[in-house]
């Protein structure tokens, strides 16, 4: 089974992902959980996810942000699915902190995993500035700059997203997911 994890789908963003997020969420192909942050209502309300789940408090869990998930979360999610989605931002902060908490819980458990990145629903800054930008965009900015080698765009963004020996990870559309045979996703 798989399960789309969104973290904070409402709160950076300035409405960047809301469309499309909501329309994958309310299509039913795929089981949804948000993360909220406490302060803003997710996108499209918490009803039309399948459930809130909270993130962990500890400090030592926030490294990288504010969305760790609670081990029974993790735990239940790892048990009970071969695939999750993630959604959702900033990339290299609070969605990083949500991957790490399925990898321990993945290791924890001694089973597989694999972790896809929903690139046009996740959103990330660009230049250190105020720009907000998805994924996949981000990516081709890059790619279309002198910044753009795959090692400087994995070093940048994606050094806390690594493989394991129960866990990889993998890049998808919204659109590959809506379009996705049921049983596919």
């Amino acid at each position: 089974m798989s399960v789309l994890i969104v973290t904070h789908p409402h709160k950076f963003d300035n409405g960047l992902i809301k469309n499309k997020l909501v329309k994958l969420v309310e299509s039913g192909k795929i089981e949804s959980y948000c993360i909220p942050d406490g302060h803003k209502r997710p996108y499209g309300g918490e009803k039309i996810y399948n459930g809130v789940l909270k993130p962990e408090k500890t400090k030592s869990l926030q490294k990288y942000g504010r969305a760790s998930l609670k081990d029974e979360h993790a735990d239940s999610i790892v048990a009970n699915n071969s695939r999750v989605y993630l959604a959702g931002g900033f990339v290299s902060e609070c969605l990083a902190s949500t991957y790490l908490s399925l990898v321990r819980a993945a290791e924890r458990n001694n089973k597989k995993l694999q972790i896809v990145l929903v690139k046009d629903l996740i959103y990330a800054k660009y230049e250190r500035k105020n720009i907000i930008i998805d994924l996949q965009a981000l990516i081709d900015k890059l790619v279309d700059s002198d910044q753009g080698s795959q090692q400087n765009i994995n070093d940048k963004y994606f050094s806390q997203y690594r493989d394991t020996e129960l866990v990889d990870h993998d890049f998808v559309s919204a659109k590959q997911i809506i379009n996705a045979p049921k049983g596919k996703i």
